[in-house]
């Protein structure tokens, strides 16, 4: 059984899925350790998420065409959307506080804190994340694409 954090992940899962952004995103941070452990990619490992907040990798802020309206989506579903005051990121936010924020790599001189990105989500631009997309891997949850009876 989940609790209620995972819950929330497994929502944030769903909302990235339904509105057609997961081939544009890679899940980075501490919640990959959970998807690893119920993917069975990993064996018997333990995850250690000590962390409110989802972090989701931009593939390419011009990806995908025509734009998708994930901000837009997620206030139907009914999360919490804003954007940070200083530098304009989105942040989506669930009913339980799990937070997601979505990054970017900065190339180039990279003078902008923030990028908009054809997902409809503004990310916050950071050197060095192409690192993480030279050895990725791909799977499914086996409680998503409505299989909601572990969530």
């Amino acid at each position: 059984m989940l609790n209620s954090q995972q819950i929330a992940f497994a929502k944030v899962l769903n909302l990235v899925e339904e509105s057609g952004c997961m081939p544009y995103v890679m899940l980075i941070g501490s919640w990959t350790e959970f998807a690893y452990r119920e993917a069975r990619l990993l064996g018997d490992f333990a995850p250690s998420i000590k962390t409110m907040d989802v972090d989701f990798l931009v593939r390419n802020l011009r990806k995908p065409t025509p734009s998708a309206g994930l901000a837009a989506a997620a206030k139907e579903k009914g999360f919490y959307v804003e954007a940070d005051r200083i530098d304009g990121t989105t942040r989506i936010i669930d009913t339980t506080g799990l937070e997601v924020e979505f990054l970017i790599g900065k190339k180039g001189a990279g003078l902008e804190a923030s990028l908009k990105t054809n997902l409809g989500v503004t990310a916050q631009a950071l050197r060095h994340l192409d690192i993480l997309s030279k050895a990725s891997c791909c799977s499914t949850m086996p409680w998503s694409r409505g299989d909601s009876s572990r969530a």
